[in-house]
């Protein structure tokens, strides 16, 4: 028997205003489900979606059997809950509904009012955050509210919406066996556009080589050329391979090392620390950089946690090398041994570095970086187009994944590797070795890059290409560089360490790169794919917010010693339009142009990065927390009075101390325990810690101080 009823999905706020386009609408008149099964089906002459306005609508009337209509309004809010990026309410609000139908099995079973309502089969839906409620109405009618705020979406992505919501809620009901997350959010076009034109990324390359043999090719070629240079000593091609084959020749020497050994590299910035990172590479060892400002526990934790037992350094770092860890290569007596021919090794260990990575846990992460992930970035002459007649800046820190760009882009593409003096440099300083060296390429901070087109344009002037990143970029920076010197080319590059160094890459040469908002992070750089996935691993629509996962041959092997979160981080779904694809999920959120450019949000969890070092302030947080004069702690990422980002530490004593020798009390333990650039800026003693309403730190109100 078939039960006549009226339904209409609305919500409250302003009508749309009659001006706006008629793109963000969409309509169709004879909309029919044929039966899926028997006496069972729904015609909805009249379905129209208007996500115009403050609140979206999305109204039907038509004839139902067994409740359809209200599936389509749980379908509909389970597609809203995708993409909102904020919970969606429902409420339905029914008469006299019969007795043993869904609508009243809904009515009357609390739990999935509480769980969220599923399509009437075994399968429940998945609608985090989606709330039903229930009442009674009219005589006959039958009505759905569904809420969104539709003003916190960008144009794209109302439209986006616009275009999915009918196809979907018919998807719905026409496979009530399936679960609403399980249901595709684009068509099959769109489908095919983002999962292989626009990770139509697949070019020719050197995989199975270890990076070393880019370098060695060049030794060949121009064995005479400048290499390696620090203002003061340079080391040609081949000056820099007999250093590299000593170290590697120390490696192989003694005692038998299993190829990939870790090997820790605890180097400032130089020449010496250029040659041991080769000379691991060509004795087949892991490298593990490691700096030598890093205090003494946090260097043991870091060795310990990889078991490093060989430390390649010179005599002024050894007095932070903790005692455990005995065998110690000293640079100065490999640089006085005589000159040792290297023999190629059979095989290589797939792994080349780790790279540690702050982590949620207090507990740093080391990063498996593969060879095949470094020659990948390197041999991608779009978006790493060095040259052999270029002067390359290594200004990133050793244990920074940048390094990897600076080090084997140069090395393994002929150029000049120029190396910045050790340590932190002043704005001026950088500046004059950009201009006194004659640098053409440079990888920046985002805000370095910011500080520099500010305070320091003119170290620019003999400068081909600018990379930055790390952060987001800003397009005000961007466009007056380019204004200031046409010809020379801005690249954004994104990518977390985990898919070595560049995941995206835009290249701006003019203004009408920049876009119309943000600065864009670009497209996948060769055989790198990405997808943007809603909760349910789900492709998004174009111009819908979705969280980045990276795949391809960037991708590290995993988290050394750590299988559980690989496990979590490294991901191979095993059914939906990805199974079988290997990906990371990077927490970023991003979205799509419609010409298949990306568009970075920012972050779906709380790690945050700062002058371009990546860091969870859980593990900063952790590490005041040990201390025993502390109670509470907050860390959070605020504004300095010029703008730049910082980490800022909000603290509650135990005791009744004075708040000045507070703060230099955990000042001085973070310098003990942490890297610098982990340590706040910024710390503040205070007597307790501002709560929000719903009883959490507010940490927004600290920030504004």
């Amino acid at each position: 028997m078939t039960e006549t009823v009226q339904a209409q999905i609305r919500t409250a706020g302003p009508r749309p205003h009659p001006a706006q386009p008629e793109a963000d609408t969409a309509r169709i008149d004879t909309a029919r489900i044929e039966p899926v099964e028997p006496g069972r089906y729904v015609s909805l002459p009249e379905l129209t979606v208007d996500v115009r306005g403050i609140m979206g609508t999305i109204s039907g009337r038509g004839e139902v059997t067994e409740g359809a209509t209200v599936d389509a309004a749980v379908a509909f809010s389970a597609l809203l809950n995708r993409y909102a990026g904020e919970p969606v309410t429902v409420e339905v609000i029914i008469s006299k509904p019969k007795r043993g139908n869904v609508v009243h099995r809904l009515v009357a079973d609390s739990t999935l009012v509480e769980q969220g309502y599923s399509l009437p089969s075994a399968q429940p839906a998945i609608i985090p955050d989606a709330r039903l409620r229930l009442s009674q109405g009219g005589v006959g009618e039958l009505r759905i509210r569904s809420r969104i705020r539709t003003r916190l979406l960008p144009v794209s992505a109302r439209r986006a919406l616009t275009a999915q919501a009918i196809r979907f809620i018919r998807a719905a009901l026409a496979s009530p066996d399936t679960p609403l997350a399980a249901l595709p959010g684009v068509d099959e076009d769109q489908l095919r556009l983002q999962l292989l034109n626009w990770n139509d990324t697949t070019r020719p390359y050197p995989a199975t080589l270890p990076i070393h043999e880019l370098f060695l090719r060049w030794v060949s070629n121009r064995p005479n050329s400048v290499a390696v240079a620090d203002g003061r000593n340079a080391l040609t091609y081949r000056e820099l391979y007999q250093r590299a084959a000593a170290v590697a020749a120390r490696l192989r020497a003694g005692r038998r090392r299993p190829v990939g050994e870790p090997v820790g590299i605890l180097l400032d910035r130089s020449p010496d620390a250029v040659a041991a990172l080769v000379g691991a590479s060509l004795a087949g060892a892991v490298s593990v950089p490691l700096d030598p400002a890093y205090p003494k526990e946090r260097l043991r934790l870091l060795m310990r946690s990889q078991n490093v037992r060989t430390v390649v350094t010179r005599a002024e770092h050894v007095v932070g090398i903790p005692v455990e860890h005995r065998e110690i290569l000293l640079m100065e007596d490999i640089a006085a041994a005589p000159h040792q021919k290297h023999e190629r090794l059979k095989s290589h260990p797939p792994t080349a570095t780790l790279m540690f990575t702050s982590g949620s846990t207090g507990e740093p992460k080391a990063v498996e970086i593969a060879h095949k992930g470094i020659i990948r970035l390197v041999c991608d002459d779009t978006s790493v187009d060095f040259r052999p007649a270029d002067v390359v800046l290594h200004n990133a820190p050793l244990a920074f994944d940048a390094s990897l760009l600076e080090i084997w882009g140069a090395l393994g593409r002929g150029a000049r590797l120029e190396l910045a003096p050790p340590g932190p440099l002043s704005l001026g300083e950088l500046a004059e070795v950009v201009r006194g060296r004659g640098i053409t390429v440079l990888w920046l901070t985002a805000g370095l890059f910011h500080q520099l087109v500010d305070h320091e344009p003119g170290c620019f002037v003999g400068v081909r290409r600018v990379y930055a990143g790390g952060d987001v970029v800003s397009a005000r920076h961007v466009r007056a560089l380019l204004e200031r010197f046409p010809g020379l080319e801005v690249a954004n590059g994104y990518g977390p360490t985990e898919n070595t160094t560049f995941t995206c890459c835009h290249l701006m040469r003019s203004k009408s790169d920049l876009g119309t908002g943000s600065v864009p992070i670009g497209r996948p750089i060769g055989n790198t794919r990405v997808y943007l996935l809603d909760p349910y691993r789900q492709p998004v629509p174009v111009g819908v917010a979705g969280e980045l996962w990276a795949s391809g041959d960037g991708l590290a092997l995993g988290y050394a010693h750590r299988p559980d979160l690989t496990a979590e981080k490294f991901v191979t779904p095993l059914r939906g339009p990805l199974r079988g694809i290997r990906m990371y999920r990077t927490g970023d959120l991003a979205r799509y142009r419609g010409d298949g450019v990306l568009e970075f949000l920012g972050r779906r969890d709380s790690q945050v990065k700062v002058n371009g070092y990546r860091i969870e302030p859980a593990e900063v947080q952790a590490a005041i927390l040990k201390l025993p004069a502390v109670r509470q702690c907050c860390v959070v990422v605020e504004r300095d009075p010029l703008g730049s980002k910082r980490l800022a530490a909000y603290i509650v004593g135990d005791g009744d101390g004075e708040p000045g020798s507070l703060v230099k009390e955990v000042r001085a333990a973070l310098l003990d325990r942490l890297p610098f650039f982990m340590v706040p800026a910024r710390i503040q003693a205070l007597d307790s810690l501002p709560l929000n309403r719903n009883g959490k730190v507010d940490a927004a109100l600290l920030r504004r101080g």
